[in-house]
């Protein structure tokens, strides 16, 4: 960590060598340090460009939800969660799915303990593309906060036996199995 603050204490435009701090700081635990790090590349940067770079966004997103989390549920506030939701919505699709900002929002959505919204919005991916085991692991993560381990073990057994030897699909029927003891 040292050598990174030495460098950009010299060369504070070096953003590359602040994003590789800022990811060194969240992998040892040091989420605000961390934040202040990212937040500090928003600011620098132009909007485009932390918008085209998920190596940016999705951990700045990440300390974003996880400050919220880490508060009383009176004191939450997620302005700056869902304003930088609604600013990746609008990129295009080549820099970020549809697909994939309908599971983002879902994501952010169950975060903030709207899970039925979340799921509402998973479903119909799910069932539109039965054999995709991503779409499949979404839902079972925002199902697994609602329902007990063996009734979404029950649910998962529709899916295609592709899906359920999914390596994230195995995680979570692991996971399930594992909480019924």
């Amino acid at each position: 960590r040292t050598i990174y603050t030495k460098i950009l204490n010299s060369y504070p435009g070096m953003h590359d060598v602040r994003l590789v701090l800022a990811n060194l700081l969240l992998r040892t635990g040091k989420t605000r340090e961390a934040q202040q790090e990212f937040e500090l590349l928003t600011r620098v940067l132009p909007a485009e460009s932390v918008l085209a770079q998920p190596r940016i966004w999705q951990p700045l997103l990440d300390v974003r939800i996880a400050e919220q989390l880490a508060r009383p549920v009176a004191d939450r506030d997620w302005k700056s969660v869902n304003n930088l939701v609604s600013k990746l919505k609008e990129l295009p699709a080549e820099l970020l799915s549809d697909e994939d900002k309908t599971l983002l929002q879902a994501r952010v959505l169950a975060q903030q303990g709207n899970v039925e919204n979340a799921l509402g919005m998973v479903l119909p991916l799910r069932q539109q593309q039965p054999d995709n085991p991503k779409h499949w692991f979404e839902w079972a993560l925002l199902e697994s906060k609602k329902s007990k381990p063996r009734e979404l073990l029950e649910q998962l057994s529709a899916a295609p036996a592709a899906v359920l030897n999914d390596q994230r699909m195995l995680l979570i029927q692991g996971n399930q199995w594992a909480a019924i003891g």
